[in-house]
């Protein structure tokens, strides 16, 4: 297992009911699981320290979860995924 692995593999142990967590060659990017969440969907971060504190500490959500497009068309989200006009 190579260093980076491990590092990954520490992450994915420690945050990853929360989050779909990954590496590319520069950045560490987190993905939330709870797409309902009021926290930031994405965080993305080239720097250890500060991914994780991040991930401790995740901004608040931009946007109300959803799409805002249906939304303000007059639709509702019954369940993830399935819209439906009022």
């Amino acid at each position: 297992m190579t260093p980076r692995d491990l590092v990954l593999d520490i992450l994915r142990n420690r945050y990853g009911e929360k989050w779909n967590i990954r590496f590319t060659e520069n950045l560490f990017i987190a993905t939330r699981k709870d797409s309902r969440s009021n926290d930031a969907p994405t965080i993305i971060e080239n720097d250890i320290d500060k991914f994780v504190w991040l991930l401790e500490n995740p901004p608040r959500r931009a946007a109300k979860p959803g799409h805002s497009l249906l939304r303000s068309l007059g639709w509702i989200e019954g369940v993830p995924g399935v819209w439906i006009h009022e």
